[in-house]
């Protein structure tokens, strides 16, 4: 793994392959999530065509296709590379938004979301797999977290439209972004690494020079030769799950990157975005709940970006045990709230918006982009690919039992549960991170494996 990963002309090859393609894939998804805030609360609160436990189901159908793409995504793109492969998020995600211009059923409806999460299962399991591999130490935490900045942006614009389109005419803007993807990608050159490895020598080295710009004939068979030494590597060390759960050192990357993966998703992110427009208040502080919406999702995206900034710079550690601490302390006040206030006195009624603005804030600039981040580093080369495909599964199905069952404990119990089963999940992230989370920032691939080894 050595060399490769500090060659800027490599890491620009995958800023503008890869990770710009797959940026792009990410808004994508992003859309699809952010769509049920303003949908559901037309169909299912003010012109109800849904029930609240059919619109939890339509909320969290897209995690079962998350968790289905998994497994067989990261073993298509080691034999379709990562052009094909993320041209199947947007092939997914305008089927998905076909099906929703076909009528209002919730069957139709609850398909399209399956289709949804296809889309996501693909982009969140071939994207990390090529940040740690290619990219520098310096802005390999900058490239994870353009991910999530990118996820964000599509929620936001689902805020932005929803109150103001009508369910198909925020459908029909909604399908243009796929479409255009799909598009887009033809103009997109393959990664030289698949055609290296597809035994297509010329065209790699034609693609690294019109990625990277360089044009010297020696520095190209340089840099080919440096990335066929890593495939070779590559292949004659690719592990199993076998491999993982034999190796102590695989073993706890893996732990660490599943407790981080299911605290982020039951810190209640997932919900409060499938929710956002029936959560915040309708008629509090001289704002609607689509607006407050609307100032959430700005939230969000700008303290991701802001997560970008520091992350390389600052480490991930740091962001991270601050990160889990203010989310544990803004859920439990919001808990406290509803649990003491809600129905008593308006006079504390902008509480919830204003604290869960701040735990958005919180969240954004640790717990949210972090996992894309760990998986590219803490991974070993030889068991990446499983890895992250048991990532992903667990993942899709925290955000799914999160998503489902938000509605029917707020209606049973309380919002005030929910709230204090999010601020216990951080609770528990950042005790687990305080002793068990390496810092990671501008080591390469090698030392990161070296340290995780050393301190076992």
């Amino acid at each position: 793994m050595s060399a490769v990963h500090r060659l800027t002309p490599v890491t620009m090859l995958f800023f503008l392959s890869v990770e710009k393609l797959s940026s792009v894939a990410v808004l994508v998804t992003g859309t699809a999530i952010g769509w049920t805030s303003p949908t559901l609360k037309k169909l299912v609160y003010e012109n109800p065509v849904f029930t609240q436990d059919q619109g939890s189901w339509i909320g969290a159908m897209h995690e079962p296709g998350h968790i289905l793409a998994a497994v067989p995504a990261g073993i298509l793109v080691s034999k379709w590379g990562p052009l094909n492969c993320l041209r199947l998020v947007g092939v997914f995600a305008v089927i998905g938004w076909i099906l929703i211009l076909t009528k209002i059923s919730f069957w139709v409806i609850c398909t399209a979301r399956i289709f949804f999460g296809l889309s996501m299962g693909v982009a969140f399991t071939v994207v990390p797999l090529y940040v740690g591999e290619i990219a520098s130490p310096e802005v390999r935490g900058v490239l994870g977290v353009a991910f999530q900045s990118m996820l964000h942006l599509g929620h936001l614009i689902e805020f932005v439209l929803g109150p103001w389109l009508s369910y198909f005419e925020l459908a029909t803007v909604s399908l243009c972004i796929p479409l255009a993807f799909l598009i887009a990608t033809y103009f997109m050159v393959e990664s030289p690494y698949f055609l290296l490895k597809e035994g297509k020598y010329d065209n790699a080295g034609k693609a690294y020079s019109k990625l990277s710009g360089e044009t010297n004939l020696q520095e190209i068979e340089l840099q080919l030769h440096r990335m066929q030494d890593m495939l070779d590597q590559l292949t004659h060390s690719r592990g199993t799950i076998k491999d993982i759960f034999l190796s102590g050192q695989h073993r706890d990357a893996l732990l660490v990157v599943l407790v981080l993966a299911v605290a982020q998703r039951f810190s209640g992110m997932s919900a409060v975005v499938a929710y956002a427009s029936s959560t915040f208040p309708s008629t509090t502080g001289g704002l609607n709940s689509s607006q407050y919406t609307i100032l959430f999702g700005v939230t969000v995206l700008i303290f991701t970006i802001i997560s970008g900034i520091f992350i390389d710079s600052r480490g991930r550690r740091p962001l991270t045990l601050i990160s889990c601490a203010g989310c544990c302390i803004a859920e439990a006040v919001v808990s406290f709230y509803y649990y003491y206030y809600e129905n008593k006195t308006n006079a504390l009624s902008l509480l919830p918006v204003v604290v869960i603005s701040c735990y958005a804030c919180f969240y954004s600039i640790g717990l949210g982009p972090v996992i894309n981040v760990l998986q590219s580093e803490l991974f070993a080369p030889s068991v990446k690919g499983v890895s992250s495909s048991i990532v992903t599964v667990i993942h899709g199905i925290s955000s799914f039992i999160v998503t489902k069952l938000y509605p029917f404990i707020k209606k049973s119990a309380g919002v005030y549960v929910d709230f204090s089963i999010f601020s216990i999940a951080c609770l528990v992230a950042f005790i687990f991170s305080y002793f068990y989370l390496p810092e990671t920032k501008r080591k390469s691939l090698q030392e990161v494996q070296e340290d995780c080894n050393r301190n076992r």
